[in-house]
């Protein structure tokens, strides 16, 4: 319905079964922030927690389906991650949890 994605947009990084709501913000990254973040993520080994899928987010210790799922919908409902104390927002994950993870993520 936008019209679609520019020729310099990589396509593949939009997750195209999501559910919008009114008045949300999608950021398409060029083809050449993916190829840095990519980079990025392979020199610092941590996880995006802003972009990772379900999968990436359950490698995490302490994050199993339940978990992931309830990162992925806080994304959908309430936009990106500010920091990575944001996770303490959701249910089930609390200090314990987080500082199993916090030295393993980023946003």
């Amino acid at each position: 319905m936008a019209g679609g994605v520019l020729d310099e947009g990589r396509a593949e990084a939009l997750n195209q079964a999501e559910h919008m709501s009114d008045g949300q913000t999608i950021y398409v990254p060029s083809k050449e922030e993916a190829i840095q973040e990519g980079q990025e993520a392979e020199t610092d080994g941590l996880i995006n927690i802003n972009t990772a899928s379900k999968e990436d987010l359950m490698t995490l210790p302490g994050i199993g389906e339940a978990k992931a799922d309830m990162i992925l919908q806080y994304r959908e409902e309430h936009g990106a991650f500010s920091s990575i104390d944001g996770l303490m927002e959701i249910q089930g994950i609390k200090e314990g949890v987080f500082n199993k993870i916090k030295n393993r993520i980023k946003v």
